[in-house]
């Protein structure tokens, strides 16, 4: 029985090829489609989930007082995690840790530098999970440890087994770390981005016993909770303890400052944090990605259902005969359904195929990190499974249903078939073309909004900036030199050190009273140290007042720099010699009293999302010069670089140059809406071809339908244009309702989407229009062979068909 109903597929595809093609051909497009979305939304939601009783993992954040505003920090007091896991025996476990940094590292004679390098707790292996390649759980109880990862351990060690090794750190005045262990690179599916983790003092002092709330002083804290532990109720058991040994403020009040928990699966696609390190995603975009996989099978069903309708003439005769000789609804259903399994699986196969040869251009479009053999992944091969499945049902269900509800007596007459089929194949390109339509704008509004990301000046030079990394306990006294010998340099303009590197940096921040009606007002600034050649060098401009000056010694502690946004949030309307003093009366802070002295362009510190904050420069009044040396080149930054960093290693040796340039720091501050909009552009132009190619098979299905009465029209003396619009304008009547019902909904859409975004581009009237007229011209030319057809048929070979 069943090899019969293989048959009768086989000699359907037979005699239907241009239509098989079709379905076969929209099919495939929109499986590749949906393999992509699913690998990259799945591995998006994996995040963390492979730590062991992931359910019971956090990350114990708090919320702050800043000048009169809650403030969220992914961060907490060191003191917290150990009084916390004393008062509280639901917690099994606790650890801190370091927000990881970039080391310099020397083994014997070679030096190394690494991002990732975090401080931790020893108990850092009870909390969250490693596979230890060598050693074990206690590698961090010893002082001085380090465990490196197994990628780490070959680039230092190469074959040499790395336990009990001895590294030393340059640029933290060659202090020692011993190797205890090493353990399997972090999995790409993880937030933390770490390298190598060593025991807390081993490179840098710190004070575990703080109960200080400062950004600089806190540490991440992670706890393992006992099961069935409310997570929110131990933190607000907390309180108390909190009351008891938070620092109080300088005038004896108690700080806002409050602990939420947040499990470690989520923090990845969570909304970020102050002071939060590692990988972070965008839950809106997986949202964007699941919503065009939803809108491709939709797409891909009705193009399915649409080529049915194109074939119904041909089936119902075949359905009336096989009724006539005993065949059931459910018999015919399934012929139908398996002949909508052999396409799609076809279609699996050569999307397959398809997608094993293009997964390069995937990966760099959405993220380096996917992998093709994700498509094997048990998630992956059950929700592939099951929308495959919802496809086959979508896409069988209407035909069935026609093919069996009329007897076979109307059947097996002529023109049976058609009718009711075209109201429902009318609305199903209205589906297609209100969808297509909402894709169409949606990628034109990111392609604009990314076109104004890149075109706004953000206050300043980011094409020819250069920052170079300065080690921690670099000599002070020798910074001049440097300085002073990179300037030297063909092709160098101007050189500046700096205690702030845009445009990633976080603000440092500090208290400030600033003359407020004749009164000095305690306010919590951002706060930028920088040197005499900085808005030079960065290309930022002073639009009031002057630049710090060296001839005048008192600029180091009496002279301050506000940008615009700082001067209108004090209201100063003239701001240069305005008084202003760093710290206030009673805060440990020695006060410092000056003044004003001159006013920056606004300019962007951080992404177009957030707004411009308030920030004050000043200038570095101790001998160190700052983390960061910032050059400014002229011409070709590629040519000049090597000559950068090759004088940077000469006058520094023992030193390794680790060189960022900013417009690349700025690019991939956008690195989401670029994915969201490579996705985007991808999914629009398989939706468009895919619908396309329903308008295809129904227009050419009516042109055959309503040739008799093109013929009699002609024979009245209607023209080939007439006949060809006639035909053409049930499509764009079609089209121009979609337009009625798809650009309201896309513009309420990109406008919430646009509000993610500080400054932004406008949406004008006139880009909806051309939307439309996109939408059009898409009609034009999937129905225009067929109109063109119908209106060039000769009349005397239609009239006669019966």
């Amino acid at each position: 029985m069943f090899q019969h109903y293989i048959k009768t597929t086989y000699r359907y595809i037979g005699r239907n090829k241009i239509n098989f093609i079709f379905k076969l051909g929209g099919l495939a497009l929109a499986i590749i489609s949906l393999l992509v979305i699913v690998v990259y939304v799945s591995y998006q939601l994996s995040f963390d989930r492979f730590h062991q009783d992931h359910e019971n993992v956090y990350r114990i954040n708090s919320n702050r007082e800043e000048d009169g505003q809650i403030v969220p920090y992914a961060m907490v007091p060191p003191a917290i995690g150990p009084a916390l896991k004393e008062a509280f025996p639901e917690i099994k476990a606790y650890t801190r840790m370091s927000i990881p940094s970039r080391v310099m590292v020397r083994y014997q004679d070679k030096l190394f530098r690494f991002n990732g390098v975090a401080e931790a707790d020893s108990t850092l292996f009870d909390v969250l999970s490693f596979t230890f390649i060598r050693g074990d759980k206690r590698a961090l109880q010893t002082p001085g440890s380090i465990v490196l990862t197994e990628t780490l351990a070959k680039q230092i060690f190469g074959k040499e087994d790395p336990m009990g090794k001895v590294i030393t750190s340059p640029d933290h005045g060659e202090k020692t770390l011993r190797v205890s262990a090493v353990i399997k690179d972090f999995p790409v599916n993880a937030h933390l981005h770490i390298t190598a983790i060593h025991t807390f003092g081993a490179l840098m002092k710190s004070d575990l016993d703080s109960w200080e709330i400062t950004w600089d002083g806190s540490l991440n804290l992670y706890v393992r909770l006992a099961p069935g532990t409310n997570p929110h109720e131990l933190t607000d058991k907390a309180l108390p303890i909190l009351k008891k040994n938070l620092v109080k403020a300088a005038d004896g009040s108690e700080k806002r400052f409050s602990l939420y928990p947040q499990t470690v699966a989520d923090i990845y696609l969570d909304k970020p944090l102050k002071m939060e390190f590692g990988k972070k995603g965008v839950a809106l975009y997986v949202y964007i990605f699941s919503l065009l996989g939803v809108l491709i099978l939709i797409i891909a069903s009705i193009n399915y259902v649409n080529l049915s309708i194109a074939d119904f003439d041909t089936r119902t005769r075949e359905m009336g005969v096989r009724k006539v000789l005993g065949a059931r609804k459910l018999q015919i259903g399934f012929q139908v359904a398996l002949e909508a399994v052999i396409i799609t699986g076809i279609g699996l196969l050569i999307a397959l195929a398809v997608l094993y040869q293009f997964f390069p251009v995937v990966t760099e479009k959405l993220d380096p990190n996917l992998r093709f053999e994700m498509l094997w992944h048990h998630n992956v091969v059950t929700i592939t499974f099951l929308l495959l499945a919802l496809l086959v049902v979508i896409s069988s269900v209407y035909p069935w249903y026609r093919l069996t509800s009329q007897s076979p007596a109307v059947e097996l007459k002529a023109n049976a078939g058609y009718g009711s089929s075209m109201s429902v194949g009318k609305a199903l390109l209205l589906i297609q073309y209100a969808i297509s339509i909402l894709c169409i704008c949606a990628t034109v509004i990111i392609w604009k909004q990314i076109n104004f990301v890149w075109d706004t000046d953000v206050g300043y030079d980011r094409s020819h900036v250069v920052s170079l990394v300065m080690p921690d306990e670099y000599p002070g006294e020798r910074a001049a030199i440097l300085k002073n010998e990179i300037k030297r340099l063909a092709g160098v303009e101007s050189v500046s050190y700096s205690y702030y590197l845009m445009p990633i940096s976080t603000y440092f921040k500090g208290w400030y009273q600033v003359e407020q009606n004749g009164k000095m007002e305690p306010m919590l600034l951002n706060e930028m140290f920088v040197d005499h050649d900085y808005f030079e060098t960065m290309g930022m401009k002073v639009i009031a007042g002057r630049n710090f000056q060296l001839s005048n010694a008192t600029d180091a502690r009496q002279a301050f720099i506000i940008n615009e946004t700082a001067a209108r949030q004090f209201g100063w309307s003239d701001p240069v010699g305005k008084a202003m003093k760093l710290g206030y009366d009673g805060e440990s802070t020695e006060v410092q009293e000056g003044t004003v002295v001159g006013v920056v362009k606004d300019f962007n510190t951080l992404s177009l999302h957030r707004k411009i904050e308030p920030v004050i420069l000043r200038l570095q009044y101790d001998n160190w010069p700052g983390n960061s040396l910032n050059v400014k080149v002229r011409g070709d930054v590629a040519k000049i670089l090597p000559v950068v960093i090759s004088a940077y290693e000469r006058l520094m040796p023992g030193f390794l140059a680790d060189a960022r340039l900013l417009e690349d720091l700025h690019k991939n501050q956008y690195k989401s809406e670029d994915n969201a909009f490579s996705a985007l552009q991808i999914g629009t132009v398989v939706i468009v071809l895919i619908s396309a190619l329903g308008i295809f098979s129904l227009s050419l299905y009516m042109s055959v339908k309503r040739m008799r009465e093109f013929g009699i029209r002609r024979v009245l003396g209607a023209t080939t244009m007439q006949i060809a619009s006639l035909h053409a304008n049930f499509f764009l009547s079609i089209g121009a309702l979609a337009n009625v019902i798809a650009l309201p909904v896309a513009y309420w859409i990109m406008r919430a989407w646009l509000e993610n975004f500080a400054y932004r581009t406008e949406v004008s009237l006139l880009l909806f229009f051309v939307v439309m007229c996109i939408s059009f011209l898409l009609v034009l030319i999937s129905g225009g062979y067929s109109a063109w057809k119908a209106g060039r048929m000769n009349p005397v070979d239609v009239i006669k068909i019966q």
